[in-house]
């Protein structure tokens, strides 16, 4: 899949670029300071709680569950399809797209529900900043193929199963992170940018606390058609 890509990929977008354009911050307050604390031996399990301290503290109106252990059974492939934490619409602590029976039944991924994915790996960045100019683009090797493969799949899941304009990914590693922005078109992806360290400003908290303050249709969603239940979806499966 990652050499389907080749030469197709434009130079990464800035992310400070990348937030004005698709996260705008409106009348949203400053965001909160948070640090994420990573250090060098972290392994990548580790990775996933420190970004999922980091999202709470930062989204109030969401909930950013781990589910790297949990594959959403309802996946319309039948994979296996399990990004590494998702993020749900949520209200005062309360689970609205996703219940505590759920939560504790092992049904954690739900891509009818979930609002964005995230995707780790520990030190290994699928993209190469430094690539000749139209040339940004996965490095062509069966590792990166399955990074980029698991990514759009998710990606996918998401867009068949929710009525979407677009939608939001992100991927991290230790030392840096990259926002996904995913439509019809294709897929927009930044710059790598640091978010672990005394940082000022942290985008990654940015992306977060701004995220948690946009509409619905900012969020990407098709607000001018109504959404199946869970039983048409069931059933049309």
């Amino acid at each position: 899949m990652t050499a389907d890509l080749y030469g197709y990929c434009v130079d990464p977008m800035p992310i400070e670029d990348f937030l004005h354009e698709f996260i705008p911050q409106n009348s949203t307050p400053e965001t909160p300071e948070y640090t994420y604390i990573v250090e060098t031996k972290c392994k990548e399990a580790d990775l996933y709680s420190i970004l999922l301290d980091g999202a709470k503290t930062m989204m109030r109106k969401h909930s950013f569950l781990g589910s790297s252990n949990n594959p959403d059974k309802l996946a319309k492939s039948r994979e296996e399809l399990k990004p590494d934490p998702i993020a749900y619409d949520a209200d005062n602590g309360t689970y609205i797209s996703v219940t505590a029976e759920d939560v504790q039944g092992g049904k954690v991924t739900q891509f009818r529900k979930g609002e964005f994915g995230a995707e780790g790996k520990r030190e290994k960045d699928i993209f190469c900043d430094k690539a000749s100019p139209g040339r940004f683009e996965p490095r062509v090797t069966s590792g990166n193929s399955e990074s980029i493969g698991q990514i759009l799949r998710y990606i996918e899941e998401i867009h068949t199963r929710q009525l979407r304009c677009f939608s939001f990914f992100v991927f991290f590693t230790r030392d840096y992170f990259r926002l996904i922005r995913a439509d019809r078109d294709g897929i927009i992806v930044t710059e790598r940018t640091e978010w672990t360290g005394q940082l000022e400003p942290n985008r990654l908290n940015d992306f977060f606390f701004r995220f948690d303050h946009l509409s619905r249709e900012e969020q990407g969603f098709d607000t001018t058609v109504c959404a199946w239940d869970n039983a048409e979806e069931d059933c049309c499966g």
